[in-house]
């Protein structure tokens, strides 16, 4: 079933070009921008769709070119496909490199973003996407985090975590 989200198009794109389900492309440039374009985080470091930092995955791209959603997707789904090679394929670890960049991944595992990857995790269950359990049991309750996440995306978390968790929820 497409998805029914802004950049649609362009999400299913990526995903055919880098084999990133379109579903987990949604969820980062939900819980990252609210599917604004114009997004900005990290004191201006972090920048549209999928929030390129200039010292990470948007780094040689201009503030305008980080704004462009067909160019923001583009390389922020470039950049997911290599967080999924560097992780073996393991979407909560890969959304976790994503967050921190793939050395802060290896360094730190998920002990410092684990309420990020979950709130991603969230929102991917929600777009459809091929969920498996993280660990065995429910996922604890989420807060959303700081910086570009919406009010809308926590929301949404909220009550499927009200709903007696994720996994309680896809059963």
């Amino acid at each position: 079933m497409p998805l029914n989200v802004p950049y649609a198009i362009l999400i299913d794109a990526a995903g055919k070009r880098y084999d990133i389900e379109p579903e987990l492309i949604a969820a980062v440039i939900h819980w990252e921008s609210g599917f604004n374009p114009n997004a900005s985080g990290d004191d201006g470091h972090s920048i549209g769709l999928m929030q390129l930092h200039d010292q990470g995955a948007g780094a040689g791209w201009t503030v305008e070119q980080r704004r462009d959603p067909a160019t923001n997707i583009d390389v922020g789904a470039a950049y997911l496909r290599r967080c999924l090679d560097a992780t073996a394929g393991s979407i909560p670890d890969a959304l976790s490199a994503y967050n921190q960049g793939i050395g802060g991944w290896r360094t730190y595992g998920r002990s410092r973003n684990q309420r990020y990857v979950d709130g991603v995790y969230a929102l991917y269950a929600l777009y459809g996407g091929a969920v498996i359990p993280i660990s065995g049991a429910p996922l604890p309750p989420l807060a959303v985090g700081s910086g570009c996440a919406t009010k809308t995306a926590g929301a949404i978390v909220a009550a499927i975590v009200g709903l007696g968790g994720l996994l309680a929820w896809l059963l």
